[in-house]
């Protein structure tokens, strides 16, 4: 149980409330909130398999654009299969795709969610 007291309150301020708890109210409240604490869930769901993706580092990614026309991009990237790779494009339009050098990596600029433009990769693993 609580008590509620009021202090001697001038008009333009507010009242104060004091809660006194029981050791039993107090004791009930604490266990409840263990008992509604989450606990940890084991991951059923196994790590993804290593040959399934690619890390890919993305450095130095430049876009310039005026008056809605994107100009240029570049960037370098480091992958599986290349280190500081020079991508670049010029007269850029959103989704399509461009070629990084001679190499087998291809990127889009594409709208971002988080910023002005997003960037998609992709690897040519084989003959399509």
């Amino acid at each position: 149980m609580y008590n509620v007291s009021y202090t001697n309150v001038p008009t333009h301020t507010y009242p104060t409330f004091k809660m006194q708890f029981t050791l039993p109210v107090l004791t009930a409240l604490l266990s409840t909130l263990a008992i509604a604490a989450p606990t940890p869930q084991e991951s059923t769901t196994p790590p993804p398999d290593p040959a399934t993706y690619e890390n890919v580092t993305i450095d130095s990614f430049l876009v310039r654009y005026h008056t809605n026309v994107t100009d240029n991009v570049s960037f370098k990237l480091s992958a599986k299969d290349a280190t500081d790779l020079a991508c670049t494009a010029s007269d850029v339009r959103l989704q399509k795709v461009y070629k990084c050098g001679e190499s087998k990596y291809l990127f889009a600029l594409i709208e971002g969610t988080d910023a002005e433009f997003g960037l998609r990769l992709y690897h040519e693993l084989g003959v399509a």
